[in-house]
């Protein structure tokens, strides 16, 4: 009763949150281009209202919750940040959006989140009283696979030395280094390590939940399944924040499957260290301040303000997508989707000849500093859409990514096994910020979290040293 009592009061003080906040919108923004401004908070306040149902009806799916409180961020957060702070462009953009792109993003994300919530709550409805089997883990029968693979992973590692410095451990490591510049070895190590990682935490986990389960000491190998959730959890590629919040919510995520009776203590355990070392990480990766010259809570607000624009795929990274979608316009489409769709596949992108080798994000980024040397903003997923389906078919992209979801939570639904859990619960983790992401960096993380995994998963189920009934 308590738990019910405490989800409607969060259903109605979000709803209520967002009205206030399209209210002080409509009567205090007076800056040219974000006169509709209002109508994203005021949309998300409608949306919320099915959202949540999904929410509450697709139990231990990490994609909902994580949808919606994006979802927040994007369409009540940052428009409310952006009015208070009064700095509506950032500090980082070469020259800002035009008015047309700005009216354009309004009605762009509009029809975005409209969109979505309705899927979403269709998906929801059809699978009314869906309740996820994975709290009812089966481990996998055999390791034979899992540990020839490990060790080949661990060959080509210690061949290519080098490809430690594409992992972070916690607040050391953290370089962003560029995979598309390895060499095809190089890559292969990266690919079959990150691999490794998952199996090996795989492995040692179910190890441990089946000693637990026939131990008289219970207790000794669930603070090891802690100390070893933690360490792999600390384990990310690359230097980015949001990777390094995916593989420690995930790793977690499972290990609270596995006991249910410790998430009291494993939740805010997780908050304290997940909150330590984003912080740190976010300090030693040495982010350029733009607004050094403001302390205390206004210096916080501008850039967090500007953290939601720039993750989220805000107002003003959209309409910077709808003048880059004007100012190329004459680009070859067929073409430079195939380079979207191919390029982030590691492997591919090293045997396909392409004369460009320029993806739209590349071409976004450009736009956006006037610049090819940096390209570390991402282009939002409407405005991608909108560069190759103008307002009509801009949706299209976020469709294919929904649909994706939904096929990964069908799979969900008809397994028990903790391997399928764990890795289909990272990427569906990547695409709940799919607002902020477009294909070309999903590609990239389905290519480089999903395809060898699931191989090594499948072969490991048809192929052991013991022959199985």
């Amino acid at each position: 009763m308590n738990s019910e009592i405490v989800k409607q009061f969060v259903k109605y003080s979000i709803i209520l949150l967002s009205f206030i906040t399209a209210l002080y919108l409509l009567l205090c923004v007076d800056e040219e281009g974000f006169e509709y401004i209002y109508l994203l908070p005021l949309t998300f306040c409608v949306c919320y209202l099915f959202l949540h149902k999904a929410v509450e009806k697709i139990k231990l799916i990490l994609f909902f919750p994580c949808f919606a409180g994006v979802a927040f961020l994007r369409y009540v957060a940052g428009p409310f940040l952006l009015c208070y702070s009064n700095d509506y462009y950032g500090k980082i953009m070469y020259a800002h959006p035009s008015i047309f792109g700005l009216h354009s993003a309004t009605f762009l994300m509009i029809y975005e989140l409209i969109v979505c919530t309705f899927l979403i709550y269709f998906f929801s409805k059809k699978n009314d009283g869906y309740t996820d089997n994975s709290s009812h883990l089966i481990l996998p029968q055999s390791y034979f696979v899992y540990i020839v693979f490990i060790f080949i992973a661990a060959a080509f590692v210690f061949l290519n030395p080098s490809v430690i410095f594409f992992f972070s451990f916690g607040v050391w490591g953290m370089k962003d280094v560029e995979l598309s510049q390895l060499s095809p070895i190089a890559q292969t190590a990266i690919m079959l390590a990150i691999c490794a990682k998952f199996v090996l935490f795989w492995a040692l986990l179910s190890i441990i939940k089946h000693k637990h389960d026939v131990s008289t000491i219970p207790f000794v190998w669930k603070s090891c399944g802690v100390v070893i959730t933690l360490i792999f959890g600390f384990i990310y590629y690359g230097g980015n924040r949001a990777q390094f919040l995916f593989s420690l919510i995930t790793s977690f995520y499972l290990f609270i499957l596995f006991f249910p009776s410790l998430k009291k203590v494993v939740v805010p355990l997780l908050l304290i260290f997940g909150t330590i070392v984003f912080t740190f990480i976010t300090d030693q990766r040495n982010y350029f301040d733009y607004y050094s010259y403001e302390k205390g809570t206004k210096n916080k607000v501008l850039n967090t303000s500007q953290t939601i624009t720039a993750y989220f795929g805000g107002l003003t990274n959209v309409a910077i997508g709808v003048d880059m979608a004007t100012k190329f316009a004459d680009k070859n489409k067929g073409a430079q989707l195939f380079k979207d769709v191919f390029l982030p596949i590691v492997g591919l992108n090293k045997i396909i000849p392409f004369e460009d080798r320029a993806t739209t994000n590349a071409l976004y980024n450009y736009v956006f500093f006037n610049s090819n040397d940096n390209v570390s903003q991402i282009m939002p997923s409407i405005a991608h859409g909108y560069f190759y389906g103008g307002f009509v078919f801009c949706i299209l992209f976020d469709v294919f990514q929904l649909f994706f979801v939904f096929l990964l939570i069908s799979l969900l639904k008809k397994t028990c096994r903790m391997e399928l859990v764990f890795v289909f619960n990272i990427i569906l983790l990547r695409f709940s910020i799919m607002f902020g992401q477009n294909i070309t960096q999903q590609i990239n993380g389905i290519a480089m979290q999903l395809m060898l995994p699931m191989c090594v998963y499948w072969l490991n189920n048809h192929f052991s040293l013991t022959r199985k009934d």
